[in-house]
Parts: structure tokens; sequence; C-alpha cells
């Protein structure tokens, strides 16, 4: 993976999601890992992507499922 502070935020989330999933970390742990790599409205945009993605996680499922089948 690449070093933290040349991701932008949206690569960052989806490293924070599939890390979680791969692992027993859970996303806020992760991010709090690299909290002091990123300025503080980045670390505000990178909690709400990965928390959006998680709360949504079963209609974002549903409707990609839609396309795929």
């Amino acid at each position: 993976m690449t070093s933290h502070h040349t991701q932008t935020v949206r690569e960052q989330a989806y490293h924070v999601l599939v890390e979680a999933s791969n692992s027993d970390e859970y996303a806020e742990t992760l991010i709090e890992n690299i909290a002091s790599e990123r300025e503080a409205r980045d670390l505000i945009r990178l909690r709400y992507l990965v928390t959006t993605v998680i709360r949504r996680k079963l209609t974002i499922e549903t409707v990609l499922n839609q396309f795929i089948n």
C-alpha cells in the first residue's frame, strides 16, 4: 500500500473498508491509526465516507446485484 499522505481521501476510505472487512479491526480503529497524517477536514470526510458505506452496505449490495445478475 502506498503512503497514507499521498492517497486521496476516497482511496484511503477504500483501503480502510477493505482492511476492516478482511480483518478483526474496526474501521474507526484503522482511521485512528492514520489520523495524525491527515488534516482535520480530510479526516472528517474520511470518517463520513467510511461510515456511510458501512451504514448503507445492504442498499449498495442490492443495487449492485441488479446490475451484476
